[in-house]
């Protein structure tokens, strides 16, 4: 079972699971990660396996610290982009950036908890 990626949700913590070659997103709640279905596809939380390299993201800062660019391992180029539309709000895609890199739409900050 899969689940489609949505920013609206609330309260949502994360856990970024650090590999040589990308890192996990993991769902601190259920264990699931998320998982690049491809260019301009929804992002979905799925099952983790950590063979799968679909479910590697790297991610790459710009500047000193913020904000940072989430793209695939599978493809550096596709970065986790939000939607912007009527019926599309919150749903994260990956998109590709621009020739330049990726876009200010792109960009995301992780605050860290306790």
């Amino acid at each position: 079972m899969k689940f489609n990626i949505l920013m609206l949700l609330c309260n949502v913590n994360w856990t970024i699971d650090p590999y040589d070659n990308g890192s996990s997103f993991i769902l601190s709640e259920t264990g699931k990660s998320v998982k690049f279905n491809g260019l301009g596809e929804q992002l979905t939380i799925v099952d983790r396996n950590n063979e799968d390299p679909t479910q590697r993201w790297i991610i790459t800062k710009q500047f000193l610290e913020f904000p940072v660019f989430i793209c695939s391992s599978q493809n550096p180029n596709a970065c986790a982009t939000p939607v912007e539309g009527i019926f599309e709000e919150g749903k994260v895609i990956a998109f590709l950036g621009s020739p330049q890199g990726p876009t200010l739409r792109q960009e995301w900050v992780i605050h860290k908890v306790a």
